[in-house]
């Protein structure tokens, strides 16, 4: 059932077995784990059904450093969550997202990357992958490229041990969130309670257990929420926040005994650097990576390229011009932007000519279907690798709490991240070894460009509360329960240990399906009590 929290009375008291706050891919997942075992789930939602300007304000932020983004533009405060500002457009015009797994790489101690390594191996969580694949409704096909070739669409034929090519499943929001809506309706034992804001957790007198929550809904009302288990899925913002407020009982925070709430947060950082020059009648599919054994010898951190077609003339002088302009406008430096003006207008012929070719181009030319396109080789001149890089844990790059306060009176969040030299240290080496394979294998060369530039967030925030067995170096255990804390646990990118280079939905929705197992051996004893 779902709830309008406006409608509660004042100070209302609600109780529940198992109460998670955040109803994205984490917070759904549990739903639908637990409440087909019969717990009484409540799911808090900060924002309403549909986006509401007011709740997403929420969610605004500070960057430190000038090299981030307000967590306002990489949120949403709405049911389901950023599955809601999913932007990957589909063959049918439905916005979905990339799905695939980490890397067994991913999840190992690497000498080169500091405070790598998970409690765990990919091997122990595959079975939870593939039902997490079930749930989202993906194919069940291997992630290898080769099992996806047909007569149109073929791989890259690359030496094997040097870099392989391999494919993202792709999976609208839509369906999803329909079948969340439809369960929740449904259901006689999970009950979902939008606009309420969760501003505080409270610890009891013992302090190793959460007592209840403080909630305050957009009317202003304010309710108490007490249950056996609680799961933050708040996302990898929102979760280190919710836990530095929580200073009632303790003063730096739930969790935070040692300063390590928020720490650690990475991204996926889009880089680009080169392009590629494909000789004749050549065709791309999927994504590059390297091999494993090749990550392991040049002591490189994991990265995977997508190649997006550019029509000709991208990399003229006058197109160059312009994009360098619009660089420096967007970083506030107009007087450094406005002096490349006589660069543009001596080339406008170059501008004119790509303008012209985007004109004519097929509408649907830049997505990731546009390899079966006709005549490919007169509309594109090159193609733009685009890189998602894994960034290494740093403690340095971290959330914390402004002094500045929300609407609700809630410290908002203080966001400083880097994306450190050696991440792009690696990507360049990385780029040398693709260049030496394209060129042994005939397919073209990969072209420094003059200018790189990155993108600083693929909106994946992880690692602020990551996962490890010892209090001194994560938040949570490899259970994802709070050190110290017995009730309360963290579902959400927030607990990964490191990043690779994957978009983060589907291991967040293999984890929560684990966390749901060990919840519900948690809580079986209480079912038990409740039959006698």
């Amino acid at each position: 059932m779902f709830q309008d929290a406006r409608t509660l009375a004042d100070n209302a008291q609600l109780t529940a077995d198992v109460c998670i706050i955040g109803s994205g891919p984490a917070g759904l997942t549990l739903c639908q784990e637990l409440g087909g075992a019969g717990f009484r789930i409540l799911l808090v939602e900060s924002g309403g059904m549909d986006f509401d300007l007011e709740r997403q304000s929420l969610l605004r932020g500070e960057d430190t450093t000038g090299e981030y983004f307000d967590p306002v533009g990489a949120r949403r405060s709405q049911f389901g969550g950023t599955m809601t500002m999913w932007n990957m457009e589909l063959t049918d015009n439905s916005m979905g997202a990339r799905f695939v797994p980490l890397d067994a790489i991913d999840f190992e101690t690497r000498d080169w990357v500091p405070y790598s390594g998970w409690p765990f191996s990919r091997a122990y969580l595959d079975p939870y992958y593939k039902q997490a694949e079930e749930l989202c409704g993906l194919s069940s096909n291997t992630y290898e490229a080769a099992v996806w070739e047909d007569e149109c669409n073929r791989c890259l034929q690359l030496p094997a041990c040097e870099a392989i090519t391999r494919i993202y499943k792709l999976r609208s929001a839509e369906p999803l969130l329909v079948a969340a809506r439809k369960l929740i309706n449904a259901s006689t034992n999970i009950d979902c309670l939008f606009r309420a804001t969760v501003t505080e957790l409270v610890a009891g007198p013992s302090s190793n257990r959460i007592e209840y929550l403080r909630v305050l809904t957009s009317n202003r009302k304010q309710a108490r929420i007490r249950a056996r288990i609680f799961v933050l899925a708040a996302g990898g913002i929102e979760n280190p926040r919710l836990l530095l407020l929580s200073n009632t009982v303790f003063s730096a925070g739930i969790g935070n005994a040692r300063d390590l709430v928020g720490r650690f947060l990475m991204d996926h950082p889009l880089y680009y650097f080169c392009e590629w020059v494909p000789f004749q009648g050549q065709c791309v599919l999927g994504r590059l990576t390297l091999p494993e054994a090749v990550l392991r010898e040049n002591r490189l951190l994991n990265l995977s390229g997508v190649l997006w077609p550019k029509p000709k003339g991208y990399r003229s002088k006058g197109i160059e011009a312009l994009r360098e302009m619009r660089l420096l406008a967007r970083q506030k430096h107009l007087a450094r932007s406005l002096a490349l003006a006589p660069r543009a207008c001596v080339n406008c012929g170059d501008i004119l000519a790509y303008a012209w070719r985007r004109f004519r181009a097929p509408k649907r030319a830049s997505l990731s279907f546009w390899s079966i396109l006709p005549n490919t080789e007169k509309t594109f001149g090159s193609m733009e690798p685009e890189f998602y890089l894994e960034q290494p844990p740093d403690p340095s790059n971290r959330v914390s709490l402004s002094t500045e306060l929300d609407s609700v009176g809630c410290r908002r969040t203080l966001v400083t991240w880097r994306w450190g030299q050696q991440s792009r240290d690696s990507a360049h080496r990385a780029g040398i070894l693709l260049n030496k394979s394209f060129e042994r294998a005939r397919l073209g060369r990969l072209v420094p460009l003059r200018h790189p530039r990155v993108h600083t967030t693929g909106h994946h925030h992880l690692g602020t509360t990551r996962m490890h067995n010892s209090p001194a170096v994560g938040v949570v255990d490899p259970n994802c329960r709070v050190h110290e804390t017995n009730n309360l646990f963290i579902a959400g990118s927030s607990v990964f240990c490191t990043g690779g280079y994957a978009n983060p939905t589907l291991t967040i929705i293999a984890l929560a399906i684990r966390l749901a197992e060990h919840l519900k051996k948690e809580l079986q004893p209480l079912m038990v009590r409740q039959r006698d």
